[in-house]
């Protein structure tokens, strides 16, 4: 059985189980958990950490649990997980360590315990019930009242950065540093490096201990076995790969070692060596970095951007670790549409959120040209514009994906970074480095330096004011086009060198407030330039992201440290260790008509309203613009078995036809076609024939279309 290990049309109904909120949280965070860090077995619960927060899996009973910073986690960022002898786990973040159990979560970092640093790198617990945690400022011990710190300064460590830890049976810890491996029984302590042993390189990246007590070392530079008086050591060419840095290694019932290297899985059962790799197992077994096995000997593998993968011995199975349908976790763009849905770029394609599901598209499931979005815009016919690395323009009308690049238009360049449309449908697209294109749907017309007066032809946003004029920010300023002449502002005009824009947006008396790299944010009122920077405002950083402005004209100000909401005098700032936002470095912000802010970042997805979130109306209708109203609404139940009801609305008596697609476009039903009168109908689409999956049902009257997707469980 082979799994493609990238979603298609990947959708699910959001479980976001630890909530500890009201019922109306200020904050939501959706993650992507596709980067896996830690895994630990907990009877038939998989704990998985990863870069999005902390996965529970009960794989008796098949659900899954998501925990991350709204649930009480100081930071989305798992590095470790570990499960004590009263069943509490221990969690290890970047921003402290987390005792987790049926009370909920305590956190400690450097101001309340003895922690030397605030990055947790590994946690072992012992037969005493104490906790060594590894950090990068030495090691600790926690006997759940002291704490006991060990570093250069008061033991034989080599290096503070403590990277791994093993307990042996008498108690015995291992422990593995950047430069070299200890050993230390409570009272001694003895350091083997690659100067006085066989150890092949002094970085230690993992240890596991066999029932012979043998200790089975990764490197950096290969496989080390220590029997406590001899060494041997294992090369790439024993098992036949390339890669000799081993990520983590771990012993099953029958005593055979499974070897992690990034370029695949090793077995070795004392004297042959079996490799899965790309080539020999069923799923992309690419970039692993963890491995654990359970009381069923199955293999649970983490992967650096795969997610978890399931290894029974025969079958490979892709476990999904997201609590979201991001297919990455950078979030690079952020679109609502007429209907309210949000669409999500990132650097590995889009996801569509409607309130209710989410599809994820990307190259293996749709003519996407390429994963990495750079912009996206929705024209007045419901058509989406996307703008991608590499990739060029892409058109999606909910069925069709239709490319524009160098080689069937006159875009000047593969990269679209911005694009706007303009009153009249004119789609402005901003390139890196062909300059600006203006397609009217027929015609394509571009300006560069060349032709035009646009200072640079690395284009980075666009704006379309009230009079219709273009506001063009580029890597060597401002310009603006009212269709006729053109008008340069460059940074000298707000007092800066040489400053490139990175966002644009106009309030609602007409000011311009754009963001700088290096700069901090200017507005512009059409006479006076005022420029807000760390040294004359509370901008916690003058890399300036993005700015969203909303109903009460308050500005929302992304940032590479965090993000701040501006009144008009007073300025508060969010990051990750005041607010639930998920990482400091905020690179979207979008606000939908319930005020709720989208915040897209580095490291996943937040939603934030204060005085909590406004959930969409449970009946959610999606409203087609033109002559006549037309209103098309999500199918219930949804998702369904075997039957559901859709239902639409018209304003006036019309020729209509409703009809089912598949995935691939394919109509596989006609649910009515006729001419009705005005007012709302209902209709009974029978899925009985049909596998499970994702369809579409599309309403069509005189030229309009309207389209929504349901999903289909047997």
């Amino acid at each position: 059985m082979k799994i493609s290990p990238y979603s298609f049309f990947f959708i699910f109904i959001i479980n976001l189980y630890p909530q500890m909120f009201a019922q109306n949280p200020e904050w939501i965070n959706y993650t992507n958990g596709d980067e896996i860090t830690a895994i630990a077995i907990e009877h038939d619960i998989v704990w998985v950490g990863t870069t999005g927060g902390l996965v529970g899996i009960d794989t008796f009973n098949g659900t899954t649990d998501f925990f991350n910073k709204c649930s009480g986690l100081p930071d989305n960022v798992v590095s470790s997980v570990a499960v004590d002898a009263n069943r509490t786990k221990w969690i290890g973040t970047f921003a402290g360590l987390v005792r987790f159990d049926e009370s909920g979560c305590t956190v400690y970092d450097t101001a309340n315990s003895g922690l030397p640093s605030q990055q947790i790198n590994f946690i072992a617990v012992d037969s005493a019930d104490h906790k060594w945690i590894g950090t990068p400022a030495g090691l600790v011990k926690f006997d759940g009242i002291n704490w006991m710190a060990y570093d250069t300064s008061n033991s034989d460590l080599h290096d503070n950065y403590v990277s791994t830890i093993a307990i042996g049976d008498s108690g015995i810890k291992w422990i593995g540093t950047a430069l070299g491996l200890a050993k230390f029984d409570g009272i001694t302590w003895e350091v083997y490096t690659s100067d006085n042993s066989d150890l092949p390189h002094n970085d230690i990246t993992s240890i596991a201990i066999d029932d012979s007590g043998c200790k089975w070392i990764g490197t950096g530079s290969g496989l080390a076995k220590f029997t406590g008086s001899s060494w041997q050591v294992y090369y790439p060419r024993d098992w036949g790969m390339p890669t000799d840095y081993i990520h983590a290694v771990a012993i099953d019932d029958s005593s055979y070692k499974w070897i992690v290297t990034y370029d695949g899985l090793i077995k070795f059962n004392r004297a042959t060596w079996q490799v899965y790799d790309q080539s020999t197992a069923d799923l992309s077994l690419y970039a692993i970095k963890t491995i654990d096995i359970d009381k069923h000997n199955n293999k649970w593998i983490g992967t650096g951007f795969c997610g978890l993968i399931k290894f029974d011995n025969q079958n490979w199975e892709l476990i999904n670790t997201s609590n979201s349908g991001l297919p990455h976790k950078i979030v690079t763009a952020i679109a609502i549409d007429n209907a309210g849905n949000k669409w999500i770029g990132t650097y590995g394609g889009i996801a569509l959120y409607d309130d209710q599901g989410w599809i994820t598209y990307d190259t293996t499931n749709t003519g996407l040209p390429g994963e990495v979005i750079r912009a996206m815009a929705e024209d007045d016919a419901g058509n989406l514009w996307i703008g991608i690395l590499g990739g060029g323009l892409v058109k999606f009308d909910a069925f069709n994906w239709m490319v524009y690049n160098s080689s069937n238009s006159d875009l000047p360049d593969y990269t679209v970074s911005a694009i706007s449309i303009d009153y009249e449908e004119n789609k402005w697209i901003g390139t890196h480095g062909g300059g600006l294109v203006k397609f009217d749907g027929t015609n394509w017309t571009v300006y560069d330096i060349s032709n035009s007066g646009l200072p640079n032809n690395f284009i980075t946003t666009i704006t379309v004011d009230d009079m219709g004029n273009k506001w063009i920010a580029t890597y060597g300023g401002l310009a603006v086009y009212d269709d006729v002449n053109w008008y340069v502002y460059d940074p000298s005009s707000w007092g800066m060198d040489d400053c490139s824009i990175t966002c644009l947006v106009i309030d609602h008396i007409g000011r311009k407030w754009f963001g700088t790299t290096t700069g901090g944010m200017v507005a512009f009122d059409g006479a006076r330039w005022a420029v807000y920077d760390t040294s004359n405002s509370d901008l916690p950083s003058n890399s300036v992201l993005s700015i969203a402005i909303d109903d009460q004209g308050f500005k929302w100000i992304g940032t590479a440290s965090g993000m701040i909401k501006l009144d008009g005098s007073n300025w508060k700032v969010y990051n990750t260790l005041n607010s639930y936002l998920p990482n400091n470095s905020v690179r979207f912000i979008e606000i939908d008509h319930n005020d709720n802010k989208w915040i897209g970042t580095f490291n996943g997805l937040a939603v934030f309203r204060e005085g909590g979130i406004v959930a969409v109306e449970e009946e959610k209708q999606m409203t087609m613009r033109g002559p006549e109203k037309l209103d098309l609404y999500q199918n219930y139940p949804n998702p369904f078995n075997a039957v559901t009801s859709i239902a639409f609305t018209l304003s006036k008596p019309e020729y209509i036809d409703l009809n089912v697609y598949n995935i691939l476009g394919q109509k596989i039903a006609l649910v009515v076609s006729d001419k009705l009168q005005a007012g709302k109908y209902t209709y009974r689409f029978e899925g009985r024939n049909l596998a499970s999956g994702i369809y579409y049902y599309q309403l069509g009257a005189g030229p309009y279309r309207l389209v929504r997707q349901m999903m289909l469980i047997r």
